[in-house]
């Protein structure tokens, strides 16, 4: 391992085994938000998605309101019943955030990621 990936090989031959003596930490800053849902049933019409879609938008924009945070990044990660996952992401260039009902930063950190996750079947 070391000859592959120098200092950090003891590290990645450990980690690769569940071995991580870490501490946990808990109160670190929340660097993204998101929602996820799994259908019971296929969803292949437009309006079927975009309407399971909003409840995960809502549930989001609802966070980024009550911790005062925005977001640069929005993603949507489908995944299908066989387990194959796409994903796709749009960033708002700069320092502005992405549109849509949002209150400023309060803590001063940089805008993060806001994810919308959905799961349905093919």
């Amino acid at each position: 391992m070391n000859a592959n990936f120098g200092k950090a090989g003891v590290y990645y031959y450990w980690i690769s085994r569940g071995v991580d003596e870490r501490p946990v930490r808990a109160n670190r800053i929340r660097k993204s938000v998101g929602a996820e849902n799994t259908f019971s049933t296929d969803l292949s019409e437009f309006d079927a998605m975009a309407a399971e879609l909003e409840p995960l938008i809502d549930k989001v924009w609802r966070h980024c309101e009550s911790a005062g945070t925005r977001g640069r990044t929005v993603t949507l990660k489908v995944k299908f019943a066989d387990f194959e996952i796409i994903t796709r992401s749009r960033s708002s260039p700069g320092d502005h955030p992405v549109k849509g009902p949002h209150a400023p930063s309060k803590s001063g950190a940089p805008p993060g990621r806001v994810a919308v996750f959905s799961a349905g079947r093919r």
